[in-house]
């Protein structure tokens, strides 16, 4: 037996050790990097689904505070739409075609017919803006928990979420007694100081190109058109019936290459060939026939 004979041994490198831990930090860094887009998605979804219940809400809200009764509301005489959308009080521009503006009277639901002005842009401000998302006011210290935030007296809110209330009679005027259709839309995060930034122009089903497109005018800088039109967005048409303005975006897909988004909404409806405003950054929309309500008891 020779003692000097060498036996081979078997294991790791440290170069192998290297090259697994470059493998392995790689692998890692890119699934650290889906966080972020996987949360912002996550906020989306959850944002989507909460939607049809805000509209719901905000219809209920519309009827109890006085919307559906015209004696209340300040608007041209012999309306055939009517929108109360925030937009309007905020950047003082109205850009919905067709529509008239709408706002509630200063006595708000017990104004009567023969009363006059408008001065409820408060009521119609705080009635179609959401206050679920609320603000904080820094604790004292880091044992005391935090408290809402208030400004006046009144918590203060985000306003991340707001909404447009539409009335369209079904046949006649804006007028007690007539059946109309209420439509709310639902926004998230929408722009309001200006109208350019919260409604694009465009044509649906023009001459020559292919069935269920929309061309899209001008949009605001840092908007791409999938970001106009995506699954959920309300799109306003002008030249439909009354009782058939609003459509709710089902599907989208855009060609950059011949600038198209081709489009399928929800249910059967379909808009008429011609121009259609996107309302931007909505995210839900609900509809409901109700009877235009005339003189009660509390508005005598």
């Amino acid at each position: 037996m020779n003692p000097h004979s060498s036996t081979s041994r078997c294991g790791i490198t440290l170069m192998e050790v290297l090259i697994s831990i470059g493998i392995l930090a790689i692998g890692l860094s890119s699934v650290v990097a889906l966080v972020p887009a996987g949360k912002s998605e996550a906020a989306k979804a959850v944002m989507l689904d909460r939607s049809a219940n805000l509209a719901m809400n905000v219809l209920n809200d519309a009827i109890t505070f006085g919307l559906t009764r015209p004696a209340s509301v300040a608007t041209t005489a012999g309306a055939t739409m009517v929108v109360f959308d925030p937009l309007n009080v905020v950047s003082g521009s109205f850009a919905w075609l067709s529509a008239t503006s709408g706002t509630m009277k200063p006595k708000g639901i017990f104004a009567s017919g023969a009363d006059v002005g408008i001065g409820g842009d408060a009521l119609n401000l705080g009635l179609l803006q959401g206050r679920d998302d609320l603000l904080y006011a820094e604790p004292a210290s880091d044992e005391d928990p935090p408290q809402n935030a208030f400004v006046g007296g009144v918590r203060s809110f985000q306003g991340r979420t707001s909404a447009l209330v539409s009335i369209a009679p079904i046949s006649g005027p804006f007028a007690a007694g007539s059946p109309a259709k209420i439509t709310a839309v639902v926004f998230h995060n929408r722009n309001l100081s200006d109208p350019v930034e919260a409604i694009v122009s465009g044509t649906y089903n023009a001459a020559g190109r292919p069935a269920g497109t929309v061309i899209l005018g001008t949009l605001p800088a840092g908007r791409a058109p999938k970001e106009a039109l995506r699954p959920g967005a309300a799109v306003y048409c002008p030249g439909a019936s009354p009782s058939q303005s609003w459509l709710q975006v089902a599907m989208a897909s855009v060609d950059e290459t011949n600038q198209l988004v081709y489009v399928t909404f929800v249910g059967e409806a379909e808009p008429p060939p011609g121009l259609v405003q996107i309302a931007l950054d909505s995210v839900g929309l609900a509809e409901r026939i109700v009877t235009l309500e005339g003189h009660g008891p509390y508005g005598r």
